[in-house]
């Protein structure tokens, strides 16, 4: 039976990328921060209900 040499390097996995893809649609929606546009939206429902002008 042969002797097995370790492979070269340090025996673990690649790191990942850092930033993931946004190629797709589901990976624009996961990776996008849309707190701005939330808030937004919120304070412009909150004054169609109460009935405030702008």
């Amino acid at each position: 039976m042969p002797v097995l040499k370790p492979l070269s390097g340090d025996g673990e996995a690649p790191q990942q990328r850092k930033q993931p893809s946004r190629k797709g649609k589901k990976a624009w929606r996961k990776n996008v921060d849309v707190t701005d546009v939330q808030d937004g939206l919120d304070e412009l429902n909150k004054q169609i209900i109460t009935g405030s002008s702008r």
